[in-house]
């Protein structure tokens, strides 16, 4: 995918890094957090894994069609935890939008995690303009997410993980 301007982040989640990932890499869940769905329809069958797809089914009455394409989960090491590493494709008429989130155990902090995000849009045609503006306008919504995501987990209330 031609990228017109990769955008990056970091949010602290005050919580181990399986939790975490655990929590936020299950399509089931971000109805939960992401303030701009009102559900995620499984196409899929089968556990959590890449290869699986999904519609999120938005306020706005989009329904793109996502994909994880990559799906690493942390494990415990004799040093610590591991890196995991998440990530996923969405398309939705000319737009194609690619998130990539890498849970990072916290060295100082074991029972803290940070989550780096990547995101791009992309798009063809009319689609073009669009997809600029996405890449202003998303990364304080993905932002605001993941504090809402973190404001769950951190509350004890991530007892759904992976499926």
């Amino acid at each position: 995918m031609k990228t017109g301007g990769v955008k990056t982040t970091t949010v602290r989640i005050a919580a181990p890094v399986r939790v975490t990932f655990d929590y936020v890499a299950e399509p089931r869940n971000r109805p939960r957090w992401q303030l701009s769905l009102r559900r995620v329809d499984v196409l899929t069958d089968g556990p959590t894994a890449v290869g699986t797809r999904w519609l999120d089914r938005t306020m706005v009455g989009a329904a793109p069609c996502l994909e994880i394409t990559a799906m690493t989960s942390p494990s415990a090491t004799a040093s610590g935890a591991s890196v995991g590493v998440w990530s996923e494709e969405g398309r939705w008429r000319g737009l194609t939008a690619t998130l990539a989130l890498t849970f990072v155990p916290v060295a100082a902090e074991p029972s803290a995690t940070d989550v780096l995000v990547r995101l791009d849009f992309a798009g063809t045609g009319a689609w073009k303009l669009p997809a600029t503006l996405l890449r202003v306008l998303a990364l304080p919504a993905v932002r605001a997410d993941l504090r809402r995501a973190a404001r769950i987990i951190e509350a004890g209330g991530a007892t759904t993980g992976l499926r």
